[in-house]
């Protein structure tokens, strides 16, 4: 009975107002695997952040609104999300399997995920980090000794003066 309790105890702690709990950014990342796969173009984790992260500052720019709701933070890599970085980690390499999103995107956010990719879907990581609002942020906010979360208004603010996209 105890063990009962505490796996239905787990499920409502994930079950948030009868909605199952999903990390927005890791199946907006499933999509962009998939998109990149048809394209053949190589992708892994680190790749996978850095558009994340350009798609999510161009919807603020556009919108004021996040794309998703995790946090953006900087490490000694650069951008990332920690999430993504814990559900992707495994696929550190690079991905070579679609994956099964359970997400739709409305049409603002295909827009943003189309324009990010068309510009930087066949670029390698190191040619994404030289974009310069991932500069910016990384030079704005990198401590070395802890990360660093970055506030959606900061964010925007970046994209919103470099808007080249």
């Amino acid at each position: 009975m105890k063990k009962y309790v505490k796996i239905k105890k787990k499920i409502n702690d994930i079950n948030k107002g009868g909605f199952l709990f999903m990390c927005k950014a890791c199946e907006l990342g499933k999509i962009v695997v998939n998109m990149c796969l048809d394209k053949q173009w190589e992708i892994d984790t680190a790749k996978l952040q850095k558009l994340l992260v350009l798609m999510h500052g161009l919807y603020l720019a556009k919108t004021k609104e996040p794309l998703f709701p995790e946090n953006v933070l900087i490490w000694d890599c650069g951008v990332a999300i920690k999430e993504v970085d814990k559900q992707f980690r495994e696929f550190g390499g690079g991905f070579c399997e679609r994956m099964p999103a359970q997400l739709a995107t409305i049409r603002t956010e295909q827009e943003v995920i189309d324009k990010v990719l068309e510009r930087y879907g066949d670029k390698d990581v190191f040619e994404i980090n030289e974009d310069i609002r991932l500069k910016k942020l990384k030079d704005d906010y990198y401590d070395p000794t802890t990360s660093v979360s970055i506030d959606n208004d900061e964010i925007r603010k970046v994209f919103e003066k470099y808007a080249d996209l």
